[in-house]
């Protein structure tokens, strides 16, 4: 079963750690958002991640 988990702020000091951790593990689909698109990118191009994304 795979959880998704919406991170509002996901891209910022503390969400950005949450949303990296949260990430690691294959069970869980993490969806960031907030209010800032070049920082959404930034954030999804620098972690690599598997990472969704929505701005807000």
């Amino acid at each position: 079963m795979v959880y998704s988990i919406l991170i509002l702020g996901g891209y910022g000091n503390f969400g950005g750690k949450i949303s990296a951790k949260l990430a690691k593990d294959l069970s869980i689909r993490v969806i960031i958002a907030g209010r800032k698109l070049q920082k959404q990118r930034a954030f999804l191009q620098k972690s690599g991640k598997k990472l969704d994304s929505r701005l807000m």
